[in-house]
């Protein structure tokens, strides 16, 4: 899930709202596998789910780019496809 919220009070809406709806289905939200980045926001206070705080990162992997905390991609932009079979 992508939250791209104003502020916090909203980000922890939306929280709220995909726990919810994700309970509705049986599925729930493993925190231990859920990281959160936040991107030009100074708001410093924690995001929870199932009352544990959700772990902060400054960047991650998507579809093989490295995206980081300033809404940069970190120099990692070559995927599998452009790395070769070796990556693979």
């Amino acid at each position: 899930m992508s939250v791209n919220p104003l502020n916090t009070n909203y980000a922890k809406k939306c929280l709220r709202d995909y726990e919810k709806e994700s309970a509705k289905t049986g599925l729930k939200i493993k925190v231990k596998k859920t990281k959160e980045m936040r991107i030009a926001m100074t708001n410093k206070e924690p995001l929870y789910i199932h009352n544990e705080i959700i772990e902060r990162v400054t960047h991650f992997t998507y579809l093989g780019s490295i995206i980081d905390n300033t809404g940069g991609n970190g120099g990692g932009h070559q995927s599998s496809y452009t790395k070769g079979p070796s990556s693979i």
